[in-house]
């Protein structure tokens, strides 16, 4: 990212008008997206742990969180394809990290497609820890590894 992106890029809040570009994002990442309206409500249930990553109005990316106690679980972590590889995800989990460390959460809990090699370098680069496999976790029968990181 070259210091014109970094200094216009955001992370902000999920707004509802947000919407499509964040469903975008979720269909182009993943074999099996969540819904809309699973995006929808999972805004509605964590308003303040659902973050996107904007650069003049255009959604760059996203991540989004639920806390309990202090617990957090991370749903999903998506970056459009153009700005992979460019310190969004890594911004976007950062910031989020700092959130649920304000709201008193200790733990942080995620499942990461084992195939998924760029997500789990930057999960590990972030200091979460792998913890154990889940197989057949998806619905293409893809093993999930479940990370978590001690706040």
């Amino acid at each position: 990212m070259n210091s014109g992106d970094a200094e216009t890029l955001h992370i902000v809040r999920f707004q509802p008008h947000q919407i499509e570009q964040v469903c975008t994002i979720e269909n182009t990442s993943f074999p099996d997206p969540f819904s809309k309206r699973f995006l929808i409500e999972l805004s509605r249930l964590y308003p303040d742990t659902f973050l996107v990553a904007e650069r003049r109005g255009q959604v760059l990316g996203y991540a989004v969180a639920g806390a309990h106690h202090d617990q957090a679980h991370i749903f999903s972590l998506a970056v459009s394809e153009e700005w992979r590889r460019r310190h969004v995800g890594l911004k976007l989990m950062r910031a989020l990290t700092e959130n649920l460390r304000s709201k008193a959460v200790r733990e942080i809990v995620l499942e990461v497609a084992e195939a998924n090699v760029a997500a789990r370098t930057l999960y590990e680069r972030l200091g979460f820890k792998r913890v154990y496999i889940i197989r057949g976790y998806y619905k293409n029968g893809e093993d999930a590894v479940v990370y978590n990181l001690r706040l």
